[in-house]
């Protein structure tokens, strides 16, 4: 199989450029953005054209470092925050900010 894999719906077209949107909000570059995930930057690109499929953990991370809810990626333009202060050139570096407490710490409550 060649070309395009994931889904060409409209849907997911849509997704698509909000994930694009987001990153462009957020101030980053593809590069910066992959430095942040620890993948190499075509992961990146291959996620915002289509032709590699994000799944829910990789949508997350891409939320938390963009700065934005969920909901963005799907239209909603409540989902949007500002970009979050202070996020770290590494995966390992990142520390959720005051009130944004991560899942191993909710399950402590």
């Amino acid at each position: 199989m060649c070309g395009i894999v994931a889904d060409r719906s409209s849907a997911y077209a849509t997704f698509r450029r909000r994930l694009r949107a987001a990153r462009e909000l957020a101030g980053l570059s593809q590069t910066q953005t992959a430095r942040r995930l620890g993948r190499p930057q075509s992961f990146v690109s291959k996620c915002e054209s289509g032709e590699r499929r994000v799944d829910v953990v990789e949508l997350r991370t891409f939320a938390v470092i963009y700065g934005v809810d969920l909901s963005f990626f799907f239209g909603d333009r409540r989902g949007l925050e500002r970009p979050l202060p202070g996020i770290a050139e590494s995966p390992g570096e990142y520390r959720p900010p005051a009130g944004r407490a991560g899942p191993a710490a909710r399950r402590r409550r």
